[in-house]
């Protein structure tokens, strides 16, 4: 098969949670399978060819992290209905990079460099680039199939805030924003991903 990894940052070094089981489950699957690789890096410069991901991956794309003020992650807590780690890695250049690819996913001759078979999101920061692959139109009936692995702790406790502090919302600005926080998380999993799994007592 022909996998398309997005990951919130290159998977390399394995050196902390997020990276190790990336870069694991990208080295597991190309012993089998064909990988290809979108993410992001502080800088956006290209990978070199010698990198030791390419033992991996057919092909490496990056765009650069955005930057986010503290005061636009609050308005935006405010004013839009997706949670803030839904928007922290929002970038025209990502987007860009993904309609590149689809585009040549979907055109180029050969049957060897075709189309995505699944495309593996790994994080709620990256998920609309997940919607946008499998969304786009130029796939036809032929849509690769979409894994979304939300592994952030961060999606079970937002998730669960809303319903007690919208019964009862304490007073102060603090608690209002982890309202809206926890409201939004509610939104984006009912579009996204469902309901989540109850917490352990």
């Amino acid at each position: 098969m022909k996998i398309l990894f997005i990951t919130p940052q290159l998977p390399f070094p394995p050196h902390q949670g997020t990276t190790i089981r990336n870069y694991n489950l990208i080295a597991a699957l190309s012993q089998q399978h064909t990988i290809d690789l979108l993410t992001f890096t502080p800088t956006g410069e290209p990978i070199p060819a010698d990198h030791p991901l390419y033992r991996f991956c057919r092909r490496i794309g990056v765009a650069a992290q955005p930057q986010r003020p503290a005061a636009l992650r609050i308005l935006d807590t405010v004013r839009s209905p997706l949670p803030d780690m839904a928007l922290r890695l929002e970038s025209r250049a990502m987007r860009a990079l993904v309609q590149e690819w689809v585009t040549r996913a979907t055109t180029v001759p050969a049957d060897a460099d075709r189309g995505y078979d699944i495309v593996q999101v790994e994080g709620i920061e990256v998920a609309q680039y997940g919607r946008m692959v499998v969304e786009h139109p130029a796939w036809g009936t032929r849509k690769p199939a979409l894994v979304f692995d939300n592994h952030n702790c961060e999606y079970c406790c937002k998730s669960a805030t809303p319903s007690p502090i919208c019964v009862a919302p304490p007073a102060g600005r603090p608690h209002f924003i982890a309202w809206c926080s926890g409201a939004n998380w509610s939104i984006m999993n009912g579009r996204f991903v469902g309901p989540p799994p109850p917490l352990p007592p």
